[in-house]
């Protein structure tokens, strides 16, 4: 703890330096160096979503990969802005454009679903893979379907995520 409060990394504030148990009050700092702190936010805060913490107890933050975790905390935070824990719609412009997630983050939901973590609710006009179908050859796409809809399922996380994953990725 003292490596990080150093002048030359500064990483940690001590609230109270001289104090006995300064270790009990200190301050994350700004990985930038300035004089910003981190802290613990409070229910009240807005734009707050919260991670289910079996997901770090039960290992699935080590078996998933960047896009799938990115994945997971894009459809919390979505959740959490509807109010609860509702299936929401995820359109491509707020996909890419809010969270940066290209076709590869869109992706990572097939393993999430397929492991218990994710409930997708496919729009009608859509094939598996997310793309368009067309009524017939003949007739133009229709595009104004909505998209897929996602939902956090936490109860998946109650698992084992190294079993859990490898039947996920046995299936096809």
């Amino acid at each position: 703890m003292l490596t990080l409060a150093a002048d030359d990394v500064r990483l940690v504030e001590f609230i109270k330096p001289d104090a006995l148990r300064r270790y009990d009050g200190f301050r994350l700092l700004n990985e930038a160096g300035r004089e910003v702190w981190y802290g613990v936010p409070m229910p009240t805060d807005q734009n707050l979503f919260s991670l289910d913490a079996r997901l770090f107890t039960n290992g699935w933050v080590n078996v998933l990969k960047d896009t799938e975790l990115a994945f997971m905390c894009m459809v919390a935070d979505l959740q959490a802005r509807n109010g609860g824990d509702e299936p929401v719609d995820i359109y491509g412009k707020v996909r890419i454009g809010y969270y940066g997630l290209g076709a590869d983050g869109y992706q990572a939901h097939h393993l999430l679903q397929k492991a218990g973590l994710l409930q997708v609710t496919q729009a009608e006009i859509r094939r598996p893979d997310g793309t368009f179908k067309a009524p017939d050859h003949k007739a133009p796409y229709d595009l104004s379907g909505g998209p897929n809809s996602f939902r956090l399922v936490s109860d998946g996380l109650s698992q084992s995520a190294l079993p859990a994953i490898i039947r996920a990725l046995q299936r096809r």
